[in-house]
């Protein structure tokens, strides 16, 4: 079971700090898929969500997204994402890039996260694999990085955009921390001294 705490307090504020283990947790977070088909969770060898079936691995394919619900970048905020598989084509880096996607998947492709911001339509900054290979990769965004983007409404991608060889990336679990704030700019602050 998900250690996630979403709470809603006001239609301004939301919260969805955890740990998302498996597909209906993750599936919770992200619930909306922006672009491609579904996606699938694969358990075996390898676990986690994917753009593709198994048996449709390395197979060209639709580019595919699976965005999360909004939510506001506070100065506690920070994103894991334990993925395992390729690293994608060309484009090491989709910041600045307009968040829309269609048509089948291309050799230059992404794949990785991408953090989208709401009111521009174009992603802020993403995180791609550093190598190919079944072992887990962390994928980070961490405070740090997320400083110059304090208080904006973003929604977190989940990309899929390559064919060809290691053309699969899995996504096994998210953890999100700090995402609980309103439009104002971050979290309820404790008001005793």
């Amino acid at each position: 079971m998900a250690e996630a705490a979403v709470t809603t307090t006001s239609m301004l504020e939301t919260c969805f700090d955890g740990t998302y283990n498996d597909e209906s947790e993750i599936r919770s977070l992200m619930p909306k898929v922006a672009a491609g088909k579904s996606w699938h969770w694969w358990n075996g060898s390898v676990t986690g969500i994917t753009a593709t079936k198994y048996a449709a691995r390395g197979l060209p394919h639709q580019k595919t997204i699976l965005r999360s619900k909004p939510f506001v970048v506070t100065k506690y905020t920070s994103i894991h994402v334990n993925a395992s598989g390729g690293v994608g084509g060309w484009t090491k880096n989709v910041a600045g890039h307009t968040a829309l996607m269609h048509g089948n998947t291309c050799r230059h492709g992404f794949m990785g996260l991408a953090l989208h911001d709401v009111s521009t339509g174009k992603w802020l900054m993403s995180k791609r694999r550093s190598c190919v290979g079944r072992d887990d990769e962390v994928l980070k965004l961490d405070y740090c990085q997320l400083h110059d983007h304090l208080g904006k409404i973003v929604t977190l991608y989940l990309v899929d955009d390559y064919p060809g060889h290691w053309s699969w990336i899995a996504f096994k679990n998210i953890v999100l921390t700090g995402a609980c704030g309103t439009t104002t700019g971050g979290p309820q602050e404790d008001q005793a001294s």
